[in-house]
C-alpha cells in the first residue's frame, strides 16, 4: 500500500458488469484496488464479506485476509484493519 487513505467506490463504477449489485463496494489504494466488501445471502439472512485482493513479498500475513460481518461497517473496519497490518508488514 502506498496512499494514506483508502477511497472506497461501488463496484459498478469500475466495472459496468457489476453495475447492478449496489452493495458491492472497491477499496482503493490509489488507483489499485486492494479490497472488497459485498453483501452476500446467508442462512440467517444477509451477511457481509470482506476480501483483501493484495499479495506481497515476505512473511505471511498472521491475521485475516477476508471474513463474514453482520453489517457493511464491521466489514470496512476488519478489512482495513487487515490492510494496515500489511503495510506493517511491508515496513519492517
Amino acid at each position: 500500500m502506498t496512499s494514506q487513505r483508502i477511497t472506497w467506490v461501488r463496484a459498478g463504477e469500475r466495472h459496468p458488469d457489476l453495475a447492478g449489485e449496489p452493495d458491492h463496494f472497491i477499496a482503493l489504494d490509489g488507483e489499485t484496488e486492494v479490497g472488497v466488501v459485498k453483501l452476500v445471502p446467508a442462512p440467517a439472512g444477509a451477511e457481509w464479506i470482506w476480501s483483501m485482493l493484495v499479495g506481497h513479498p515476505g512473511p505471511a500475513f498472521t491475521r485475516l485476509t477476508n471474513g463474514r460481518t453482520q453489517t457493511r461497517g464491521e466489514a470496512a473496519r476488519e478489512l482495513l484493519a487487515a490492510l494496515m497490518h500489511g503495510k506493517e508488514l511491508l515496513a519492517a
